[in-house]
């Protein structure tokens, strides 16, 4: 199964028109905050609390609930949960619909994979999702632990690898309208999160496919990358405004990849269909033909 990656955002954009509310409105989700104020979980110390401060949503809360940025955690807060640990600890981490504390064996990354996640609009057009698959070498591991004691797995789990996502997160549920993604209706997070929650919501749940490109890139420069999107989600955590144009899950990616290497960008580009053509053209991916799918190969 393949879809066409032939794809003209004029077009999808004028779809998203005709689909209608549907698309627009899509699967809302209201978390149960605590009075008035943005919290859900008092047990959690790094749920985020925010408010949109513009446009339609101008004062309601950033859903706490569904997408957040990975936080890493100073020496002392990760020595806390993993006493001798000197790998990189973050809570906020994404796995079985909830978040963790964990380790990650960041000495041990050593290959990067670009994912891009097509999905239909409207009228058999489809637009895409971008983000980083992380591969780790010698077997490494990551350890998680409960980050909140109100969550409802409180055993200890390792994980063979991860994904890097740039993601918008409302004050609603999953839908993306590209419209409002121009007019600053959303927020960014910078998701650290398990192959097993994606694949069970691109591929189980979704029933979209997504294909898989190799990098280049050395494990020195695919650890500084990683390290750098951690940085941003760190530094900014859901705070960040969320452009269909300037600010989205692809242009992220070629900035933070820009960054690493030193180049200055003026503008990126924004079409997440065309990310393979663009990293080849860049000369970070090894071939424009894709690897095995991450349906086929990470079947469950």
């Amino acid at each position: 199964m393949k879809f066409p990656k032939i794809f003209i955002f004029t077009a999808v954009i004028g779809a998203n028109i005709l689909a209608g509310p549907a698309l627009a409105v899509g699967k809302k989700n209201v978390p149960k905050y605590i009075g008035e104020t943005c919290v859900v979980d008092e047990q959690d110390p790094y749920e985020p609390h925010m408010r949109i401060d513009s446009g339609e949503y101008k004062g309601l809360c950033v859903n706490p609930t569904l997408r957040r940025s990975a936080q890493r955690l100073s020496v002392e807060e990760a020595q806390k949960y993993f006493p001798g640990t000197k790998d990189v600890v973050v809570a906020n981490f994404s796995h079985d619909e909830q978040f963790w504390i964990a380790e990650i064996p960041f000495q041990q990354i050593d290959r990067i994979l670009l994912q891009v996640e097509y999905f239909p609009v409207a009228l058999g057009m489809e637009i895409a999702h971008t983000q980083f698959r992380v591969n780790f070498a010698n077997g490494a591991k990551i350890r998680l632990k409960p980050q909140s004691t109100q969550q409802k797995t409180q055993t200890s789990l390792t994980l063979d690898g991860m994904i890097f996502s740039v993601e918008n997160i409302s004050p609603f549920g999953e839908a993306f309208d590209p419209i409002k993604g121009l007019f600053d209706q959303y927020r960014t997070a910078y998701r650290l999160v398990s192959l097993e929650q994606k694949y069970d919501w691109m591929v189980l749940t979704n029933g979209d496919w997504v294909e898989q490109y190799e990098f280049n890139f050395s494990p020195m420069e695919a650890r500084l990358i990683l390290a750098e999107g951690l940085n941003r989600g760190t530094k900014n955590s859901i705070g960040l405004s969320y452009n269909t144009l300037k600010h989205s899950c692809i242009t992220e990616l070629y900035a933070i990849v820009d960054k690493v290497f030193g180049v200055k960008a003026k503008a990126q580009p924004f079409n997440p269909n065309l990310a393979p053509t663009e990293f080849f053209r860049r000369g970070h991916l090894q071939s424009l033909q894709p690897i095995v799918s991450f349906n086929d190969e990470y079947k469950r």
